[in-house]
């Protein structure tokens, strides 16, 4: 169990390095195309209110969702049975080469505190 918990941490510490590095990417762009077409399948976990409904980040937007609908959605979100070892288990199960969490900081519920 606190392998999965570490390779969850170890992926999304990747994922952050990625995306503050890709101002300066280490690797040529054609590079990077041809690692994600040769990883061919990975796991994107859309976190947050909108996975109440089992949508993406952009849901309210999109489907024109009215705020105070919304809001409810985000009552409803709950995490207090996320289980990080599950997400990694079900990614190595299914062959997964990468994955991908996606959460939407606007919606209050961010994953660190405000300062």
């Amino acid at each position: 169990m606190k392998f999965h918990r570490l390779t969850l941490a170890a992926i999304l510490a990747a994922g952050a390095l990625a995306a503050q590095s890709s101002i300066h990417p280490s690797i040529s762009s054609p590079d990077r195309t041809q690692w994600f077409r040769d990883a061919k399948f990975g796991m994107f976990v859309h976190w947050g209110a909108y996975s109440v409904i089992g949508r993406h980040e952009w849901s309210r937007e999109m489907f024109h969702i009215p705020q105070a609908e919304y809001d409810e959605y985000a009552r409803r979100f709950n995490p207090v049975n996320f289980d990080p070892d599950a997400w990694v288990a079900l990614a190595q199960n299914a062959c997964a080469r990468y994955m991908v969490v996606t959460r939407n900081t606007t919606t209050g519920s961010a994953s660190t505190a405000a300062r």
